[in-house]
């Protein structure tokens, strides 16, 4: 037994040094596109500033900042979503002057995960780079923040108070015939109750200021909080965690087929508010991954959660109802575990949309930790059950307590995956290049510079400046690698030498960009370049 000690020690400590990295959780949601584009130059001042992401969008504590070129902030208002379409978010702007400004934002996914970033853009001709500040922006409300340390701690307490509630509930409810719990039984329920009434109270005071890079208490926010998604679900869970309270209170005042009945539903209802505010809410068809994920906490919470119960609060192992509990469970955690594992698979497959980037994201990585847990877990489970026949319950009781300790490990690595993101991310990477034929200068920006539609302006100097006007201006595109010949590019004119047009980049790789001028009747110049585009 010492050696097994010592192997789970070993094992522990690896676990621990594989996460190291996972701590550091990136964004889910991403932003596609922007008007104006980043990087692009513009004739004149937007109306407004609009944000296109990948997913739907939280409208509560999302923000847009303008600042310039010397890092004073022109614009600090709430961004709005759009009506019809809530992947898109926009601020009003007012009239801007020629210079250099950067935008700063930050929104919320439906799945409660803040994400910020900035771009710059030009109004006039594009004379000069803003200043350091842009980069340092970014960073801004992460630094500000005192959320992201606390917040997979935060989450741990919930899962396991939510899992270790249900199981200890489901084993008093379905395995003991008179529901008769002795004190240390009624500990670990009670125990496990307050820590999911916790959890939930503290992920709904510490959503606000996570949500805007603020302090880590601001009650103020709270009224904000409960119009979002998550705090209408956390609302949820904290009733259905009160009804729970009180229904384990008087169980022995309600038949025990009804109080089965009623602790399920209650049960079901607890674990959909988790799947409601997480990654399975913004999967398609989410109806599905909700669905899905239910199920898989609901068996998590049998197995994990039962295993807890029978290690701290079940003492009677060698009583006759003690030797028919433990079978039983043994029983239900073959089921229980076929369905984690059919879930979990199904489950992965759909949230990071295959396998293909399991080695290559944090997400991936921690899911690979997660599952050798399981692995060890599972086969410390058939050890157990195999001593159990032979051998009767007391010669398991401390096989199940390891087995208790990894569960928890295993709860610990999926509070750092619900704030990882499942697929990686790309930043918008705008390309800028200043070409020069004939001492006519010509800016070509590309962004985003990604698989999909993107938009290319270009800003043609004559030796006269801005004013004097060529004639016309025509570019294409062109994918040697593949084979692909060039592709015209529709501009139009959106100022003084301004073009901008929309290109389609189809593959992924290094694309040829070339312009043609016409600046005078007698004279075409032929300018050229290249963009990486990932996917």
């Amino acid at each position: 037994m010492k050696r097994i000690y010592r192997l789970i020690f070993v094992f522990v400590a690896m676990l621990m040094g594989l996460l190291v990295p996972a701590t550091l959780a990136s964004a889910h949601t991403e932003m596609v596109r922007s008007e104006p584009a980043a990087s692009s130059v513009l004739a004149e001042s937007p109306t407004q500033i609009v944000l296109y992401f990948n997913e739907s969008i939280e409208p509560v504590f999302a923000s847009i900042r303008i600042l310039d070129q010397n890092a004073h902030e022109i614009v600090s208002g709430d961004a709005q979503r759009d009506s019809s379409d809530h992947s898109i978010v926009r601020a009003s702007t007012p009239q801007l002057g020629d210079g250099a400004y950067v935008v700063v934002w930050r929104v919320t996914s439906v799945d409660g995960h803040p994400i910020d970033g900035t771009f710059p853009f030009y109004i006039g001709t594009k004379q000069e780079i803003v200043t350091d500040f842009t980069g340092t922006e970014l960073h801004t409300f992460d630094n500000e923040s005192s959320n992201n340390s606390i917040n997979p701690f935060l989450r741990w307490v919930l899962f396991v108070g939510v899992i270790v509630l249900i199981g200890s509930t489901v084993l008093a409810g379905l395995l003991m015939p008179s529901m008769d719990l002795d004190r240390r039984s009624i500990v670990v329920v009670w125990g496990a109750w307050l820590l999911a009434f916790f959890g939930s109270v503290a992920a709904l005071i510490t959503y606000g200021p996570n949500a805007i890079g603020a302090s880590f208490y601001n009650l103020s926010l709270i009224p904000d909080t409960l119009r979002t998604a998550f705090g209408q679900a956390t609302i949820i869970r904290i009733v259905l965690l009160g009804a729970i309270a009180v229904l384990i209170y008087g169980r022995r005042r309600i038949s025990q087929r009804i109080w089965r009945v009623i602790a399920l539903l209650l049960s079901i209802g607890i674990v959909a508010t988790l799947s409601l505010s997480g990654h399975p809410i913004v999967q398609n068809p989410a109806p599905l991954s909700v669905a899905i994920d239910i199920v898989h906490l609901l068996a998590v919470s049998i197995w994990i959660g039962g295993i807890v119960m029978l290690t701290i609060g079940f003492q009677s192992w060698n009583t006759e109802n003690g030797i028919f509990l433990v079978r039983r469970f043994s029983n239900i955690v073959i089921w229980a575990v076929l369905v984690i594992v059919i879930t979990g698979v199904v489950q992965a497959w759909v949230i990071m949309g295959g396998f293909g980037t399991i080695f290559s994201t944090i997400y991936g990585r921690t899911l690979l930790v997660k599952s050798t847990a399981v692995v060890v877990l599972v086969s410390l489970g058939a050890l157990s059950r195999s001593t159990l026949k032979r051998n009767g319950p007391a010669s398991v009781k401390r096989v199940v307590g390891i087995e208790m300790i990894i569960g928890l490990i295993v709860i610990a690595i999926t509070s750092l995956l619900v704030g990882t993101a499942p697929r990686p991310t790309q930043p918008i990477l705008p390309f800028s290049a200043t070409l020069v034929r004939a001492s006519v200068i010509v800016n070509v920006t590309v962004t985003p510079t990604r698989v999909g539609q993107a938009e290319v302006h270009i800003i043609v100097t004559p030796p006269g400046g801005v004013l004097g006007q060529v004639i016309s201006v025509n570019t294409r595109m062109s994918m040697p690698e593949r084979n692909i010949p060039n592709i015209p590019i529709e501009l139009i004119k959106i100022g003084p030498n301004h073009f901008t047009g929309v290109m389609n980049i189809s593959y992924p790789g290094m694309w040829e960009l070339e312009v043609l001028v016409v600046p005078t009747p007698n004279a075409t110049l032929l300018y050229q370049t290249s963009f990486r585009a990932t996917d």
